[in-house]
This record gives structure tokens, sequence and C-alpha cells, in this order.
């Protein structure tokens, strides 16, 4: 069987036989937490490295605020509920990296990837 994939409409179409695709397709959901989705979270005061994976268990969503409006430069990552709150479920990947701080939450974007 041979597989062609038109990429202007990203149509995929088989010349014999019958094709099946199982799985989540990367951004293919905006739910909370689906597989494919991202989120900013913070692993508490350990540090992040980019393409390495955690376990959602050690993650918590963040966002980030500044301590003043005078001070655009001073910025905070603010996990919720701190380091008692909701933790994710799966498996997520660092697509970005965090490896100093002065501050005790260190935030990075992930992707679940399952």
């Amino acid at each position: 069987m041979s597989l062609t994939i038109n990429h202007q409409t990203n149509d995929i179409s088989a010349t014999s036989g019958s094709m099946t695709v199982d799985g989540a397709a990367v951004g293919s959901s905006t739910t909370y937490g689906d597989v494919g989705t991202y989120v900013l979270a913070t692993r508490g005061s350990s540090t992040s490295s980019a393409g390495s994976t955690y376990a959602g268990s050690g993650l918590r969503p963040s966002g980030y605020s500044t301590n003043n409006s005078s001070s655009g430069s001073s910025g905070y990552v603010v996990a919720q509920g701190g380091t008692t709150g909701s933790t994710l479920s799966g498996t997520w990947r660092a697509m970005g990296a965090y490896t100093y701080s002065i501050y005790t939450y260190k935030a990075t974007l992930f992707v679940r990837i399952s």
C-alpha cells in the first residue's frame, strides 16, 4: 500500500488496502490537559531541561506576575495552589528550560505527550 499526503489540504489517501489512524494528533484538542495540549507549569524548586519528559504528578500549572506596576522587570512565577495545589496527569515534555533562578518556582512551557 502507498500513502499520499496532500500538504495543501492535509488529506491522506491510500492507493490500495485500508489505513487506520489511532491516537490523538498533536494540537488536535483544545481541552485542558489533553494529549497534544500545552501548559505553563512549574516543577517547584526543580529545574527543567528542554526536551526532557516529566510525570504530570510533579508539575503544577502556573502563571506569571510582576511584584508591582512600577517594576516590570521583577517577575514571579505563581503556581496554582503553591506547593500543595493540583498536579497534572500523564507525561509531559519540556519545551523550554529553566536551570537557574533566585526564586523558588521555575516555570516553562510543557506539552502533554501521553
